[in-house]
């Protein structure tokens, strides 16, 4: 099993007015909204409407095709992802997915964090993740970050993955931004922006299935024992499945 990793306090993000030009891209249904810069695009990820999307915004960015295909971005819409932007300033390489899990029972944001950051650790095999202290909006939040090599049509290259952790009862908010590794530090203030400006949830009755219980049950078993079988990953961590997928495991 791997280390426990120790949180490290860290400025938080400050919830602040939008700058001019940014947008929001609401999920009633989901119970948040999100906030994005002007050179942002959301993608719909509506089963029957993604892969129209999809074409539409590979049409205005021609790299997004060359990173994902429209297979993957239905894989990840049947897992969970409920918002998923990209970055046209930098061609893409720089985006964001949003994903809602609902949790058996309730856990702190530091518990989920460690659950997940051990999860990572086992399933990829790599360090543990660093975890760090932080507050989204007026909630207690972590920030997980770590490291891997990205396979994309065009080549290889090191991606940064830092997942903002917020966890609310039992509803866990995680928003995982990806980036080239040397882009990761200028693109942090960014990340705190958009993260300090997730709407906070809408308590609303959310059902839960016996797939979720399931999940974390997984979860915890998971930071217990070493278990390579992909396809028994968790739903709710998502770039598990997704880095597995790109590094061809």
């Amino acid at each position: 099993m791997a280390p426990t990793p120790t949180p490290t306090p860290v400025p938080s993000p400050t919830k602040s007015p939008l700058p001019a030009g940014w947008s929001t891209v609401t999920r009633s249904a989901d119970g948040f909204s999100i906030a994005i810069p002007p050179t942002w695009r959301a993608i719909d990820l509506d089963p029957q409407t993604m892969a129209s999307a999809f074409k539409t915004m590979v049409e205005q960015n021609p790299s997004i095709g060359q990173a994902y295909s429209v297979d993957q971005m239905q894989a990840m819409v049947q897992q969970g992802i409920k918002v998923m932007a990209f970055d046209f300033g930098n061609g893409g390489q720089t985006n964001l997915n949003v994903i809602h899990q609902a949790l058996p029972y309730e856990l702190t944001a530091g518990d989920f964090s460690q659950l997940a950051a051990s999860q990572v650790s086992v399933q990829l095999k790599i360090a543990t993740p660093k975890i760090e202290l932080a507050t989204v909006g007026n909630l207690d939040a972590r920030v997980i970050s770590y490291e891997l090599p990205f396979q994309t049509g065009s080549g290889t290259f090191n991606a940064s993955f830092s997942q903002y952790v917020v966890v609310q009862g039992k509803d866990a908010y995680i928003i995982t931004f990806t980036s080239r590794s040397g882009d990761a530090v200028g693109n942090r203030p960014t990340f705190d922006q958009i993260a300090a400006n997730l709407f906070e949830p809408l308590l609303h009755g959310w059902r839960f299935e016996r797939e979720d219980c399931r999940a974390i049950e997984l979860l915890h078993d998971r930071a217990r024992r070493p278990n390579r079988e992909k396809d028994r990953i968790p739903r709710g961590n998502v770039e598990i499945r997704q880095a597995l997928f790109m590094r061809g495991r």
